[in-house]
């Protein structure tokens, strides 16, 4: 009986023990669900609350300063100001007292000066106007009686402007490599050069060969017909000229004899050509290359070049050692015209870069040099022929005859000035400072005469040429005379 009442009591006991769990279970979730829900409503609440506009903006606080060390602000009366808006202003506003009577303000000068009465203001001063001529100078000045004021005075003459000098045109005629030096110069014109202004007229790929390509004899004509004068004509061209030419006998290799002569035959036309412009002219050498074999070749064409021209009166320009290095081969690098070691050839082994540029350009100018001083216009005639200043005369004048003699006054015993020192030259005489000194004669510093000579060359024999040692001076550091003399 017992059995069964407790079976039954467990029966019982496990349907409520589960729906008791059961019920726990969802009050659980319930309020974990409502936790959460709640946790993540105030988060949203709390990430997009807003602040009310007034809490945004800053608050100022405002400094107030001591009074003991605050200075009087100053009003000044405006200078320029429309009638109905001018009032009376107090001149200065004087800081209050304090109770402290061993700290004062600075008094500013203005405030101590005593204000205009308010009754009667004084018109403020019309603000002084620049006259454009001056005759409105003189107009709108303001009479006065006691001195003159500057804009009643004539102003003085203004001295013209020196007119700059023109520039000197000059007409550079080549290659690609002509092309080069023309951009030299022009760079250094803009940099400030010699005061030349550049004429172009290159021609790419061109040369002296192939007139099939570009007719140089026919072009250049054409250019030197026109009315332009030119202080001077450059001309670099060659570099693609290592090429066959033909006649009537058939074709020639590059350098053969009958080539050369042919090729000099244009040379000299070119030449001619310039010649007949009757301009100065001068014709820049080729440089050297990276290939060994083509600067052979150039310089052969570079001996044609000078030959032709120095015939003709021309100048020839040979810059072949500029761009070499201290062996006489060609170098990629090598010194600017400051100087400064940079690339001065391009990486083809035949072109400049723009440092070569300029230093090709360096090299042309100074050969035009004496040519541009004189086409230099000459100095205006009437500074020309003022007189030289007269040094200033020292010590008393002479007496004039038949007037009376004065009595010395105390600057008379004053010392007599100091005579005016020489004139110093602008410049001295050039040395050269590599070059061995040389005597009167011309010959070397020494002894002069053959027995001066003679007696040297005894007192150096015995002694340096044997190897044998000189005796020291008595004293010296080396003279080991002992006992000691």
């Amino acid at each position: 009986m017992a059995r069964l009442r407790l079976s039954v009591l467990l029966r019982l006991a496990l349907p409520a023990a589960l729906l008791a769990c059961a019920f726990t279970g969802a009050a659980r979730a319930q309020d974990s669900a409502q936790s959460n829900a709640s946790f993540w409503l105030q988060e949203r609440a709390r990430t997009e609350h807003v602040r009310p506009a007034s809490r945004q903006a800053p608050r100022i606080r405002r400094l107030v300063p001591n009074r003991q060390l605050a200075r009087p602000t100053i009003w000044r009366r405006p200078q320029s100001r429309p009638a109905e808006e001018r009032h009376t202003t107090p001149a200065a506003v004087a800081p209050e007292p304090t109770t402290t009577p061993t700290t004062a303000p600075a008094i500013d000068p203005a405030v101590a000066a005593p204000a205009p009465a308010p009754s009667a203001p004084a018109a403020p001063a019309p603000v002084p106007q620049q006259p454009a001529t001056a005759d409105a100078a003189t107009e709108g000045a303001p009479a006065s009686a006691g001195a003159p004021t500057a804009a009643s005075q004539p102003p003085a003459a203004a001295s013209p402007a020196a007119a700059a000098p023109a520039k000197i045109p000059v007409a550079v005629v080549g290659d690609n490599i002509g092309y080069h030096l023309a951009q030299g110069l022009i760079e250094t014109e803009t940099d400030g050069g010699l005061g030349l202004q550049i004429v172009r007229k290159t021609k790419d790929s061109s040369g002296l060969v192939r007139d099939d390509f570009y007719d140089w004899p026919k072009n250049l004509r054409e250019f030197l017909a026109g009315p332009e004068h030119y202080g001077a004509i450059v001309v670099m061209i060659g570099t693609n000229d290592r090429q066959e030419l033909r006649d009537a006998t058939g074709r020639h290799e590059p350098l053969s004899p009958r080539w050369k002569e042919l090729y000099k035959a244009r040379v000299d036309a070119i030449v001619a050509q310039i010649k007949a412009k009757g301009e100065p002219f001068y014709w820049i050498g080729l440089p050297i290359m990276r290939s060994e074999r083509y600067s052979g070749d150039l310089q052969q064409l570079n001996e044609i070049y000078r030959a032709s021209v120095e015939a003709a009166g021309g100048k020839y320009v040979d810059i072949w050692d500029a761009f070499a290095d201290e062996k006489g081969q060609y170098n990629v690098f090598g010194p600017d015209v400051s100087g400064q070691i940079v690339k001065i050839r391009t990486s083809d082994g035949v072109h400049f870069t723009k440092s070569g540029q300029r230093k090709l350009a360096y090299f042309v100018e100074q050969a035009m040099r004496g040519l541009i001083d004189k086409a230099r216009p000459a100095p205006d005639a009437a500074i020309a022929a003022l007189p030289p200043p007269q040094p200033a005369t020292q010590g008393p004048a002479a007496p004039t005859p038949g007037a009376q003699p004065q009595t010395p006054g105390p600057e008379a015993a004053l010392p007599a000035a100091a005579p005016a020192p020489p004139h110093k030259p602008e410049f001295g005489p050039v040395q050269p400072l590599t070059a061995p000194p040389l005597a009167a004669n011309g010959e070397l510093l020494g002894p002069s005469g053959p027995k001066a000579r003679a007696e040297a060359r005894a007192a150096i024999a015995p002694e340096l040429a044997t190897g044998r040692a000189l005796a020291a001076p008595s004293g010296r550091a080396d003279d080991f005379s002992w006992p000691r003399r």
